[in-house]
Protein backbone atom coordinates (compact mmCIF):
# COMPACT_ATOMS: atom_id res chain seq x y z
CA UNK A 1 0.00 0.00 0.00
CA UNK A 2 2.87 1.98 0.75
CA UNK A 3 4.36 2.02 -2.62
CA UNK A 4 1.02 2.93 -4.69
CA UNK A 5 0.59 5.63 -2.49
CA UNK A 6 4.07 6.70 -3.31
CA UNK A 7 3.39 6.18 -6.82
CA UNK A 8 -0.02 7.64 -6.89
CA UNK A 9 1.48 10.93 -5.30
CA UNK A 10 4.28 10.96 -8.05
CA UNK A 11 1.27 11.04 -10.66
CA UNK A 12 1.71 7.16 -11.75
CA UNK A 13 -1.79 5.87 -12.70
CA UNK A 14 -2.44 3.10 -9.80
CA UNK A 15 -5.88 1.13 -9.73
CA UNK A 16 -7.71 2.36 -6.86
CA UNK A 17 -7.74 -0.16 -3.50
CA UNK A 18 -8.38 0.17 -0.23
CA UNK A 19 -8.31 -2.20 2.63
CA UNK A 20 -11.14 -4.53 4.26
CA UNK A 21 -11.09 -6.31 8.18
CA UNK A 22 -14.07 -8.01 7.51
CA UNK A 23 -16.67 -9.38 4.62
CA UNK A 24 -18.99 -6.51 4.98
CA UNK A 25 -16.35 -3.61 4.86
CA UNK A 26 -14.89 -6.18 1.28
CA UNK A 27 -18.69 -5.92 0.07
CA UNK A 28 -18.93 -2.13 0.57
CA UNK A 29 -15.12 -1.72 -1.30
CA UNK A 30 -15.72 -3.72 -4.12
CA UNK A 31 -18.88 -2.26 -4.62
CA UNK A 32 -17.89 1.15 -4.91
CA UNK A 33 -14.14 0.10 -6.54
CA UNK A 34 -16.38 -1.83 -8.40
CA UNK A 35 -16.59 -5.24 -10.06
CA UNK A 36 -14.40 -7.43 -11.31
CA UNK A 37 -12.17 -7.09 -8.24
CA UNK A 38 -8.51 -8.41 -7.16
CA UNK A 39 -8.37 -9.56 -3.43
CA UNK A 40 -5.03 -9.80 -1.57
CA UNK A 41 -4.46 -10.72 1.83
CA UNK A 42 -2.29 -8.22 3.58
CA UNK A 43 -0.24 -9.38 7.06
CA UNK A 44 2.84 -8.32 8.19
CA UNK A 45 3.45 -12.21 8.88
CA UNK A 46 3.50 -12.82 5.32
CA UNK A 47 5.89 -12.15 3.20
CA UNK A 48 4.84 -14.14 -0.05
CA UNK A 49 0.88 -13.66 -1.02
CA UNK A 50 1.11 -16.54 -3.23
CA UNK A 51 2.73 -19.05 -0.84
CA UNK A 52 -0.35 -18.94 1.11
CA UNK A 53 -3.14 -18.73 -1.67
CA UNK A 54 -3.49 -15.08 -0.38
CA UNK A 55 -4.72 -13.82 -3.70
CA UNK A 56 -8.39 -13.83 -5.61
CA UNK A 57 -8.48 -12.65 -9.35
CA UNK A 58 -11.05 -11.42 -10.85
CA UNK A 59 -13.97 -11.80 -7.70
CA UNK A 60 -16.78 -10.50 -9.87
CA UNK A 61 -20.03 -10.82 -7.62
CA UNK A 62 -20.75 -9.27 -4.15
CA UNK A 63 -21.02 -13.23 -2.72
CA UNK A 64 -17.56 -13.96 -4.55
CA UNK A 65 -15.96 -11.24 -2.48
CA UNK A 66 -17.67 -12.09 0.77
CA UNK A 67 -16.25 -15.72 0.46
CA UNK A 68 -12.77 -14.69 -0.80
CA UNK A 69 -12.45 -12.05 1.47
CA UNK A 70 -12.96 -15.03 4.17
CA UNK A 71 -10.65 -17.42 2.64
CA UNK A 72 -8.52 -14.86 2.35
CA UNK A 73 -7.90 -13.52 5.18
CA UNK A 74 -6.00 -16.31 6.68
CA UNK A 75 -3.01 -15.48 9.18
Amino acid sequence: MEAKSLLAAFGVPVPPFTVARTREEAIEAAGTIGYPVVMKILSPDITHKSDVNGVRLTCAMPRTSATSSTTSSRP
